[in-house]
């Protein structure tokens, strides 16, 4: 992605200061025991320092593994964003175009930039013609990604190194903290302050297609 012409960037690292026409949500899932009867997976969201709209939450599915961590952390972040944009929360703050997922999860990044094309077109089939597994959750990013574009917003998804994604993978391993979050989606507790503007967005992140389109 080139750095926008009417945004001041560094012309060393590319960072963008602010990027007035995208929204970063950061995404995170894990999981203590992965496929064992006693394992539990978290989430972890995080919009930016002190936004009320930050979560981490256990989930229970059987089988519990991260990977189905990571997909539910997604469908998390678009559907709170989705609520927020059809709320009108971004009107006083100009034209939103893009969301963008950033996970350290290239299962997540992978299944819905390449693979989701051909799984849309094989009814969500394997090569094996078995059902794939984790079918509905992706169906349900595939479904928020095409809402999204009826809006006029744009879903892409980041593959970023784990160190660069602690803010979310903080809150996700706090969540597996019973005592401090419960098994229901917790609001981890923050200032009263609403930002908009999430992260700093890199403006070297690589182009990819559409994360859907009608079928």
């Amino acid at each position: 992605m080139k750095p926008c012409e009417d945004c001041f960037h560094c012309n060393e690292c590319y960072n963008l200061i602010a990027h007035g026409h995208a929204i970063v949500i950061a995404t995170d899932g894990t999981c203590n025991h992965n496929d064992r009867p006693d394992a539990v997976a978290a989430c972890g969201i995080f919009f930016n320092v002190d936004s009320p709209h930050n979560k981490a939450f256990q989930i229970h599915d059987r089988p519990s593994i991260s990977q189905r961590a990571e997909l539910r952390a997604a469908v998390y972040a678009l559907r709170a964003f989705t609520k927020m944009l059809t709320a009108g929360h971004f009107r006083k703050k100009g034209y939103v175009s893009e969301v963008i997922i950033k996970s350290d999860s290239a299962y997540l990044v992978n299944g819905m930039t390449s693979w989701v094309i051909n799984w849309r077109a094989n009814g969500y089939m394997n090569s094996r013609g078995q059902h794939l597994r984790n079918q509905g959750l992706f169906r349900e990013l595939d479904r928020l990604c095409n809402d999204l574009m009826m809006l006029g917003v744009q879903t892409r998804f980041w593959h970023v190194p784990r160190e660069d994604n602690q803010q979310a993978d903080k809150l996700a391993n706090a969540a597996l903290d019973e005592t401090v979050v419960s098994t229901s989606p917790t609001r981890i507790p923050t200032s009263s302050r609403l930002t908009v503007l999430v992260e700093t967005m890199v403006a070297r992140m690589p182009e990819q297609p559409a994360a859907s389109t009608s079928t």
